[in-house]
């Protein structure tokens, strides 16, 4: 380069990129946060600048998860033991046997130090229990588990932590996991003793056990004996009134304490607001309501919102929540009514029976309400004819999803009322009980606007050449097909669909092979279940980017499902649904193991993904050696293609450490 960075330059550079956040490093959560991290090492690839000014800083913190890095680690201080005296701050999730020993020795100018008693029984704690003396840290996190297994391991390292706590003399802060029993009582009573602590801090959960306790845990009790302890704080605030708990009056019993916690009052919200309304704003009405209205929209708007949150028509709120809900913005003034109750009505999302006959009753006494309905999805409730009611007045509906069963004259009647504005349709039509003459498809000439249509009926079509115009459903892009009867096919056959993209059939179907004969070129994106999975499907889809396979546990595709005879140049991603089966059993397993072994990247040059809905990663290096996931997925890397999980998160390859077999002449 005509020009060098200057390292002080490029040192503030990659300071943010290799910087490991506090909070993560001192993190004792039960899911360590360093499970889904990649390495940040490939900075010191770049050049030899950047090696030189980044390896201070990539071994400033180091994090341990498994056995192979704390070998790699050791080897590498063993070799260039300078490199030791950058390390800060080491946290350790395991044991990692000898090793440790090295690695602690190299490292003198350790000042916080992240370690574990949760050790299972295959971990060798051999050498942090020799490495820990040779070490002196201002700053100890100790991560003590209420599941505690006193293991030999486990007992020995907790043994030569009391003896090194009472030894090193630049401790001042300590940091433990909330957890009654277990270590903790070793731990506390060899902190009653250090003469340089200042600080305890107590990992809390965000649900504040210790607040829960009824009485003061003993290992709080044991380390305040310690005069020169300052301090007790939480790494988690409380929310809310804490004099309430049980906890807080114990602690006003003890005056010490009390001073030590020194906890902050509840919060008191000023009277009195820095803020000034824009008297420009005030003097433009219009342009007043235009802004307002674009904030209550992602206040209130349902598809802004969470999905675990419903709405709650009686605007009944105690006054005891901290958070009444996105509706408190209504009870603000009569312009925030006034703009919000569109985008309040704009999306209706119903789950209990009683909601859904009480919005219907307010669209009955409000008419005006009922146009400003947009979305409707209505679950878990009872009463099909109540569905029908409600639809009725909502003359705007473009997207009604249900898991309701209905009668198909109540289907009827719903095209009839909203079919000319609906887009996006799922519900179930209920097969009628007693037999009956098949039913004319001219209803779906009533859809002409339907991009998604999710059909769930067995009901028998007329299926003669004119029973349906070649242009219904012309505008239907997505289809989703769960029960159904072959006529429903036969049917279909007869239009011509020209927006046809994606298709989804359920887990149990069967049949298809003549509607994918005909829409097959058409189509990005297929779900089939694993009866309907052939080689056969590959070829009438030439133009398929993403195949799905729902599947339950016996009913499985073969392994030969994706053996091709010819190359299939378009697919990029595979995913195997499995609806209701959290787990995948011993039988599917052997099964799928033979259908990744044998996917052959000649046949399918632009794959890169396999997704799986049941994919489960490890998070520690224990459950790795065991995970199939795992093995799997380095199976599949080996063909540069990913094995993802339903979040599509991928595997990504641990070191492995191998030792060379020098063979003897």
């Amino acid at each position: 380069m005509a020009s060098r960075i200057p390292d002080e330059i490029l040192h503030e550079i990659l300071s943010p990129a290799l910087k490991v956040p506090e909070e993560a490093f001192s993190a004792t959560s039960i899911q360590s946060p360093f499970s889904r991290d990649e390495s940040s090492s490939a900075f010191l690839l770049v050049s030899k600048s950047w090696l030189r000014v980044a390896t201070p800083l990539l071994y400033n913190v180091v994090i341990i998860r498994s056995k192979a890095q704390a070998q790699v680690l050791a080897i590498v201080f063993r070799a260039n033991p300078d490199l030791g005296r950058f390390v800060r701050k080491l946290r350790v999730e395991g044991g990692y046997a000898i090793s440790m020993h090295k690695i602690l020795q190299t490292s003198k100018n350790i000042t916080d130090l992240f370690i574990t008693v949760n050790i299972t029984s295959a971990d060798n704690t051999c050498g942090l229990c020799r490495g820990l003396p040779s070490i002196d840290p201002a700053r100890v996190i100790i991560d003590c588990s209420p599941a505690y297994y006193p293991y030999k391991g486990c007992n020995k390292l907790v043994d030569v932590l009391k003896e090194c706590i009472q030894k090193w003399k630049n401790l001042t802060v300590v940091q433990v996991s909330h957890a009654s029993g277990g270590p903790l009582d070793v731990i506390s009573r060899a902190l009653r003793n250090v003469k340089s602590l200042d600080t305890l801090v107590i990992s809390d959960k965000p649900y504040h056990e210790l607040f829960q306790e009824r009485e003061i845990p003993k290992y709080i009790s044991i380390i305040a004996a310690n005069r020169s302890l300052q301090h007790i704080q939480l790494n988690v605030q409380p929310r809310g009134d804490v004099t309430r708990s049980n906890f807080y009056k114990e602690l006003q019993k003890d005056v010490r304490l009390e001073a030590l916690f020194n906890l902050p009052p509840p919060t008191m919200v000023s009277a009195t607001t820095p803020f000034i309304y824009p008297a420009s704003l005030a003097a433009d009405p219009s342009s007043e309501d235009l802004i307002w209205s674009r904030v209550l929209y992602y206040v209130l708007c349902r598809s802004h919102l969470p999905d675990s949150w419903s709405f709650s028509y009686d605007f009944d709120y105690s006054e005891s929540d901290d958070d009444c809900g996105p509706l408190a913005s209504l009870l603000v003034s009569k312009k925030f009514a006034r703009l919000g109750i569109p985008h309040l009505y704009e999306s209706a999302h119903l789950e209990t029976t009683l909601k859904m006959k009480q919005f219907t009753e307010r669209l009955m006494h409000q008419p005006s309400l009922g146009p400003l309905v947009r979305h409707l999805s209505i679950r878990k409730c009872y009463g099909n004819q109540d569905v029908i009611s409600l639809v009725s007045h909502t003359p705007s509906l473009v997207s009604l999803r249900t898991d309701l069963s209905i009668t198909w004259k109540m289907f009827n009647n719903l095209c009839q009322t909203t079919g000319s504005s609906l887009r996006d349709i799922r519900v179930s039509v209920a097969k009628p009980t007693a037999p009956t003459a098949p039913m004319s498809p001219g209803i779906f000439s009533l859809l002409p606007q339907i991009h998604y249509l999710a059909w769930d009926c067995k009901t028998v079509f007329k299926t003669g050449p004119k029973s349906i115009s070649a242009g219904t459903l012309a505008a239907l892009v997505d289809l989703s097909v769960e029960a159904f009867d072959p006529s429903f096919l036969t049917v279909l056959l007869r239009m011509e669909l020209p927006s046809l993209r994606s298709v989804t059939f359920g887990a149990e179907s069967t049949g298809g092979d003549l509607f994918l004969q005909k829409y097959g070129k058409k189509l990005l994106q297929l779900t089939v279940s694993a009866r309907q999975m052939d080689p056969d499907t590959f070829r009438f889809c030439p133009s398929l980017t993403t195949l799905g396979i729902s599947c339950y546990p016996k009913n499985i595709p073969s392994p030969d499902s994706l053996k091709l005879s010819e190359t299939h140049a378009c697919l990029t991603k595979i995913v195997f649904k499995r609806p209701r089966y959290p787990a995948v059993m011993p039988t599917e397993e052997s099964k799928m193991m033979l259908m990744f072994r044998d996917v052959d990247r000649r046949r399918f040059p632009a794959l890169r993904e396999i997704q799986h809905h049941n994919c489960c990663w490890p998070t520690t290096d224990r459950a790795t050696t065991k995970s199939f996931w795992a093995s799997w997925a380095e199976m599949l890397l080996e063909r540069d293609i990913r094995l993802i999980d339903k979040q599509g998160v991928g595997w990504r390859s641990r070191l492995k450490f191998t030792k060379k077999v020098v063979k003897k002449r």
